[in-house]
């Protein structure tokens, strides 16, 4: 059974959790730490570590907003992965949040990418926890992602709003992402 732990600089393990998410996501896809840490003091925000008894397995970074879960990030320590803990988180987030659509953001199948085997094996994994694509896309910082959503659906417009919550208005507006579908396109409002 999983345990958890909120991410503060007091964590035990906080310099681990540093290193795990600075060895999951590529440069360009991260937020700088003070900023991840500055807005989990929302109450809507949760920064979240994942413990097998004392082993720290994996962390993932919710903004919970309008029934909606959005999983900004979720990693597995490389050590462990392959062996079920991925799907162990995603099923603890599903049990706190049951009433809620839970989203997150995958890039996208692009054949040309140097990544697009780890790109199709990561849609799978989410496809087999359940998770749907409503085939919205969002452009930012250069990279296009795919959304993906259990537990429902979500529009380009519902995207944006919640975005906006997640990063706050100024840096919202700054980064001007853009999201679109085969049936809507939405721009930063």
């Amino acid at each position: 059974m999983l345990r958890t732990e909120t991410v503060t600089t007091g964590l035990k393990e906080y310099r681990k959790v540093v290193k795990l998410y600075k060895s999951a996501f590529p440069k360009e896809e991260q937020a700088p730490m003070f900023f991840l840490l500055q807005r989990a003091k929302k109450d809507y925000i949760h920064f979240n570590a994942y413990y097998d008894n004392e082993a720290l397995i994996g962390i993932a970074y919710l903004i919970v907003y309008d029934r909606i879960s959005y999983v900004l990030y979720i990693a597995t320590d490389a050590a462990v992965r392959s062996k079920g803990y991925g799907s162990q988180i995603i099923k603890h987030i599903k049990t706190q949040y049951p009433d809620n659509r839970i989203i997150l953001n995958i890039e996208e199948e692009d054949e040309h990418a140097n990544n697009i085997e780890q790109r199709k094996i990561r849609k799978q994994f989410y496809i087999k926890n359940g998770f749907t694509s409503p085939e919205i896309f969002m452009k930012l910082f250069g990279v296009t992602w795919e959304l993906m959503v259990y537990n429902g659906t979500c529009t380009a417009r519902d995207f944006l709003k919640l975005h906006k919550k997640a990063l706050g208005p100024f840096i919202y507006y700054c980064t001007r992402p853009f999201i679109s579908n085969q049936h809507q396109t939405a721009k930063y409002e």
